[in-house]
Order: C-alpha cells, then sequence, then structure tokens
C-alpha cells in the first residue's frame, strides 16, 4: 500500500488575499507578494499560506524540472469594534453630553467648543462624520489623517453636512462644532424665556457598517432681570412699593435693587405705563384693591428715580453680600455717570453710542436705585413701571403713596 496525503483544496473568497497569485522569477531576483485582509465581521482569523515553486531549464517552461520544497508561511489576524473615544470626562451613568450656551445680544464663552475624537484602537478607522440639529462645523483638523475630504488649514472652508475622514491609530479629529440655536428676534422659535434647551447629536458612521454617536446639547438663555425691596435673598418681592403718608413739602426716599439673575448681560430701560383701569360688574364684586385704584391718581411726576437706564452684567452678586462705603459708590450705582460697563455689548455708560471699553475686574454687582416720592396733593398716588430688557422678559413695579397736608408730617 502506497500512503499519500491529499493537500486540502485552496480556500476561496477567505479573508486573505495574495497577489499576485503566479509569478515568474528570474535567477536571483526577489519578488514582493502583498497579503491583504478584510472583514466586516468581529473575531480572529488564522490561515496557512504555501508556495510551491518549480524551476524553469533555459527558460523554456516545457522543460521543467522537478518541484522544489513548498514554501509555507502562517497567517492571523483579528478584528475590533471600531469606536472613538471623547476627550471629556464621562457623566455618573458613563455618557458623554457636550454642552454650548447662546445668549442673547451677545457672544457666549460656550457658543463654540473643540471636540476632540481619538482613535485608541490599534487599527485605522474609516468613518463619516454628521451633525444632527441646530449646530454645525465649522473646522475640521487632526494629527494624522490618511484621506481627507477637505484641508484641515483652511479655517474658511464649508463643511460637508457628510464628511468622510481616515484616521489612523493613535491620532485624534479636533472639530470645532458651533451652536447656531435660534435668531433672538424670532420670538416665535425663541420665546421671552429665561432658557430654552435644544439637543443635537454627533453621528459617526464606520466603514463596516458599525454606529457611535455623541449627545450634545445646547441651551438658549435671555437676560433675566429681577427686582429686590427687601434687601436680602430669597425674600419674596412685594409688588406694590408703599411710601406711606408724606407731607406735600417733604419727600420718602425708599431703595430698589435691580438683580441679573441670568448670566447674560443686559442692557435695560425704565418706562411708564398707564395703570389699567379694572370694570367691575357691581358694589358686590368690588375689592379693597379696586376701590382703592379706583380713588388713585395715576401721576408719574411724583416719583423721581436716580437711575432710569444702563447696563447689568451677570449674574450679579446677592443684594446682602454687596460692600457698603463711598468707596463702592461707583460699583454699586450703575448710571451714566459712573463705570463703565461689561464689554460684552462694547458700550460706554458715559456715552449711549457702541465705543469699545475695558471690562472692569470686579464682580458683578445689582444696581441700587433711589427712589423719591414727593407728593403735590392730599391724595393717594399709585403708578405703574415697567423696566423693558432688550431681547429678554420685562419687569414691572408698582409705586404708591399718600400726600398730606398734616403740619405735623411737615419736616
Amino acid at each position: 500500500m502506497i500512503w499519500e496525503p491529499i493537500p486540502p483544496a485552496e480556500a476561496t473568497n477567505g479573508p486573505f488575499t495574495i497577489s499576485p497569485m503566479i509569478t515568474k522569477m528570474k535567477a536571483r531576483a526577489t519578488e514582493v507578494f502583498t497579503i491583504s485582509f478584510s472583514s466586516k465581521n468581529i473575531g480572529k482569523y488564522d490561515a496557512v499560506a504555501v508556495g510551491d515553486s518549480e524551476l524553469i531549464r533555459d527558460g523554456d517552461e516545457t522543460k521543467r524540472k522537478s518541484k522544489t520544497n513548498p514554501l509555507p508561511f502562517y497567517l492571523h489576524a483579528s478584528t475590533v469594534s471600531p469606536f472613538l473615544t471623547l476627550d471629556k470626562l464621562k457623566r455618573l451613568d458613563g455618557s458623554h453630553i457636550l454642552k454650548f450656551e447662546k445668549w442673547a445680544l451677545t457672544q457666549a464663552k460656550k457658543q463654540r467648543r473643540n471636540v476632540i475624537l481619538r482613535n485608541q484602537t490599534p487599527a485605522h478607522l474609516d468613518f463619516t462624520i454628521q451633525i444632527d440639529g441646530p449646530f454645525r462645523i465649522l473646522e475640521l483638523k487632526s494629527s494624522a489623517l490618511d484621506r481627507f475630504e477637505i484641508s484641515p488649514m483652511k479655517k474658511d472652508v464649508t463643511i460637508k453636512p457628510e464628511t468622510r475622514v481616515n484616521l489612523r491609530p493613535e491620532a485624534f479629529l479636533e472639530a470645532l462644532i458651533e451652536f447656531d440655536g435660534f435668531n433672538e428676534k424670532d420670538h416665535s422659535k425663541w420665546p421671552l424665556c429665561p432658557s430654552m434647551h435644544l439637543p443635537g447629536l454627533i453621528h459617526i458612521t464606520y466603514a463596516n457598517g458599525d454606529y457611535q454617536s455623541f449627545e450634545m446639547e445646547g441651551v438658549l438663555r435671555r437676560p433675566v432681570l429681577q427686582i429686590n425691596t427687601a434687601g436680602f435673598e430669597g425674600k419674596p418681592v412685594e409688588e406694590v412699593i408703599d411710601f406711606g403718608v408724606s407731607h406735600t413739602n417733604n419727600s420718602v426716599q425708599q431703595t430698589v435693587y435691580l438683580t441679573n439673575v441670568s448670566k447674560v448681560p443686559a442692557k435695560w430701560k425704565l418706562n411708564y405705563i398707564k395703570y389699567p383701569m379694572k370694570k367691575t360688574l357691581g358694589l358686590a364684586t368690588v375689592t379693597r384693591l379696586d376701590l382703592e385704584d379706583a380713588q388713585k391718581t395715576d401721576d408719574p411726576d411724583v416719583f423721581e428715580f436716580a437711575v432710569t437706564e444702563g447696563y447689568l452684567g451677570g449674574k450679579t452678586v446677592p443684594v446682602n453680600k454687596v460692600p457698603e462705603g463711598r468707596a463702592f459708590e461707583g460699583y454699586t450705582t450703575r448710571n451714566f455717570n459712573s463705570i463703565a460697563p461689561s464689554s460684552h455689548f462694547g458700550m460706554s455708560m458715559t456715552n449711549k453710542n457702541m465705543t469699545s471699553t475695558s471690562y472692569p475686574t470686579h464682580a458683578e454687582f445689582p444696581t441700587k436705585i433711589m427712589v423719591n416720592f414727593k407728593p403735590k396733593q392730599n391724595i393717594l398716588y399709585k403708578s405703574k413701571f415697567r423696566i423693558t430688557v432688550d431681547e429678554g422678559p420685562s419687569v414691572d413695579i408698582i409705586l404708591k403713596g399718600t400726600g398730606s397736608y398734616d403740619e405735623r408730617l411737615e419736616k
């Protein structure tokens, strides 16, 4: 019996390919064979490649000698799941969220952010990057790119909606992303509310079909001002400031603090609005407040404000934390004769026109507004004023006081 091993059949449609498969070499020549590996499945792959050769006599293929010893070599490859890591600390649940902000009328520091994605796998990553939501990519650059559809050095380049990238191992891709949000003047999309949250996603689609995403959140913020009459935070604000009874030759003074509870700098102005009259159906439905409003005199001239307009940065310190004394008068009273405001708007308090100014290094203090009540007659005065904020919700304040001819009240 003659025993002869049967060689295994040659593998076809495998993950390994060799090029060229057949070649003819001259004596003492060198030939380069290229072995390629490609697979869309995750796992380990092993194979054995065997090279068979024959000697050719005098260059004539018909005169072949016996075959030489085969040349086997072992092939091994493994595939890993493609993924990119984000240079940002994870939340407690293990996820990431990129937060952006857009402020009304002025540029926020967090409106643009550099997002860095790293390839920490041992393989090249071929993927496309897309943005979903009110965000856009302004610039893309990297430490090592094999293939890039745009020039990473150009900053004025228009980013395509879908950009394809091939990233080398241990390389990073840096994307400058801007939160567009809505126009602050479009109140139908961006209403006059303190804040509005908009979601977004960074879509990463790999060449093998795997998918990865990173969550984004954009916050639209408007300036929000509040009236503080108590002098302390946390206490309810009185809807009506009562000056009491004062002689017509005297004046009563009260202090009102205007605070900014938002991060957004605010431009504000005090305006008088006509006090609304309430219609009643009869005496049975009339309240004490209705009787008072019916007897009042709406004359805004009896109320004098030390400050009627200005700029207020955010977020202001609590009212009870504002230092007192002459050294701080320029900081605690913001009017057109005091210090310059924050340069978020690029304006000067001494000039209403747009001019450059330096940003003060002090903290943002509330605006201290001194209000004088000087009655003309012995009647009840009651007026309503509105603090309008550019691209922000307004604040209403009601002032009332009673005049008197009583000489005992005269000072």
